[in-house]
């Protein structure tokens, strides 16, 4: 069967960016991770992940180092989902620059895991907010979309629990 086009993981190559090919790697791995969610083997005793190692970017390779840097933090929350351990408090880094959007799409991947794993989430934590998915064919674009692409697998492993439900005030009842 084939893959959806929203499903699908778009490339960074080396030559069009060496730091964005990291991160796209490690997208990767997270997305294989998360394909594990709710998979019938993690229900299994003593079942443990083969936890991936992460590419890095230094802070002297770029601006890139804050998504790296998020996403070992996303990872630990993966990791303790999947082994069902407590989910602990991470720290994610902000970018006002060049990969800015692409770091908030990581809070709000952050935010869904956490809904998902039934771990209060917050008021102001943006788990319905609204992805940065550009169009475009530059390394960010493509890191965002793979970032969709992320959020959508969370979102088709319990569809219920991401349903937002808007109130009408002409009317008494939820509208999805």
């Amino acid at each position: 069967m084939a893959t959806p086009h929203a499903m699908t993981l778009k490339p960074v190559s080396e030559g069009s960016s060496e730091m964005g090919a990291r991160i796209y790697r490690n997208q990767e791995k997270l997305l294989k991770l998360l394909s594990l969610l709710g998979a019938p083997q993690t229900e299994m005793p003593g079942w443990k992940p083969e936890m991936p190692n992460l590419e890095t970017v230094s802070d002297a390779e770029g601006s890139e180092t804050v998504l790296a840097h998020n996403q070992r933090q996303l990872l630990i929350v993966i990791e303790a989902i999947l082994t069902k351990s407590p989910v602990p408090t991470i720290s994610l880094k902000k970018h006002l620059m060049e990969c800015g959007k692409a770091a908030e799409n990581q809070a709000i991947l952050h935010a869904n895991l956490l809904k998902y794993a039934n771990v209060p989430v917050g008021a102001t934590a943006p788990w319905n907010a609204r992805m940065h998915d550009p169009l475009g064919m530059t390394a960010y674009c493509y890191i965002m979309h793979n970032q969709t692409v992320m959020l959508n697998t969370i979102h088709a492993k319990n569809p219920d629990l991401f349903v937002v439900k808007l109130r009408d005030s002409a009317c008494c009842c939820g509208i999805q």
